[in-house]
């Protein structure tokens, strides 16, 4: 036998609501970006200034579809997705490390060259002042969604905060180039200031593929159905051993997959001679004990548990205690 069951959906509600609200202030902040970084471009002339234009613009895009994710990963399964939208989450992940892969990897060859072509002169003046807006900004954003990811548990916002933060030291380095450009005017290095920006976007191209690298590494996991890491299944592992070595369950597997916001556990229980006169009563006391064993922020967390006397189907399955 099985059961299924979310935990709090009282906690989960006011977990949507905020979460929404962090991913709304996230793209009014992308579209203020992007309407600076074009503005500045125009001001400054400059290539990198326009590539963190579009790169807000591009985020205000995918803060604008996280939105529409955060919505449908929460809906309740259908005839069409018998078990939910939970997999539209990293999908949707994916697909905008890819995005911002094919982009940076434009700006870099675009950088390449610029420089190949003698640079190009700008305005180092306005790219100052632009630099020390947006970092202030991004740093002041990346602290709301941080704490909003923290209470929300939502890998969504989690992603988003780390964008901010990362735009946010990118923009330092930007600021410092701009100031180095600024600096070396009428000095005899005052022949590289028309390679600044070029050098720039291809340092800023470099420094960020990782990123997005990383990303997709994540979320291809969870669209595959991999396991989580290693410290969450060691948690739900803490969890519901205890409870099951309490009662003399025989053994026992744990399997876990993590799909977006999304934590299914199933455990597999074997019983011995002694336990298959056991009642249904003590069964549903046994999930019942281990739903609430879960930790207290596993709001998205579904549990199946399945009684057994068929060791076949225990050894059949990996054992993740170990």
């Amino acid at each position: 036998s099985g059961w299924c069951h979310q935990n709090g959906s009282a906690l989960i509600r006011s977990k949507i609501v905020e979460e929404q609200r962090a991913l709304k202030l996230s793209a009014a902040g992308q579209l203020l970006m992007a309407g600076l970084g074009v503005s500045f471009s125009l001001l400054t002339g400059s290539g990198a200034i326009l590539l963190d234009g579009v790169f807000s613009l591009i985020g205000f895009l995918a803060a604008l579809m996280s939105l529409w994710v955060a919505v449908m990963a929460v809906q309740p399964d259908d005839r069409h997705f018998q078990f939910g939208y939970a997999s539209i989450e990293p999908m949707f992940n994916l697909a905008r490390g890819l995005l911002i892969i094919v982009i940076s990897a434009y700006a870099l060859i675009e950088a390449i060259n610029t420089i190949r072509q003698g640079g190009r002169e700008i305005q180092a003046g306005y790219a100052i002042l632009y630099a020390a807006l947006v970092a202030a900004c991004c740093f002041a954003v990346a602290a709301y969604q941080w704490r909003a990811s923290r209470r929300t548990g939502s890998s969504l916002v989690r992603i988003d905060a780390v964008n901010w933060l990362i735009d946010g030291g990118l923009t330092i380095a930007v600021l410092l180039a701009f100031l180095f450009a600024w600096f070396i005017r009428g000095t005899s290095l005052e022949w590289f200031i028309d390679f600044v920006d070029p050098s720039v976007i291809a340092l800023l191209v470099v420094l960020t593929l990782p990123v997005p690298f990383v990303k997709i590494r994540d979320n291809l996991r969870e669209v595959l159905l991999a396991a989580p890491d290693q410290a969450l299944q060691s948690r739900i592992r803490a969890a519901i051993g205890p409870r099951l070595i309490q009662d003399d369950i025989d053994d026992y597997r744990v399997r876990l997959v993590k799909v977006g916001r999304y934590l299914y556990v199933h455990v597999i229980v074997l019983l011995g001679e002694s336990d298959r006169e056991r009642d249904i009563v003590w069964a549903d006391t046994v999930r019942a004990e281990l739903e609430s064993a879960l930790p207290d922020d596993a709001a998205f967390t579904t549990i199946d548990v399945m009684f057994t006397a068929e060791s076949r189907r225990l050894y059949g399955a990996p054992d993740l205690r170990t």
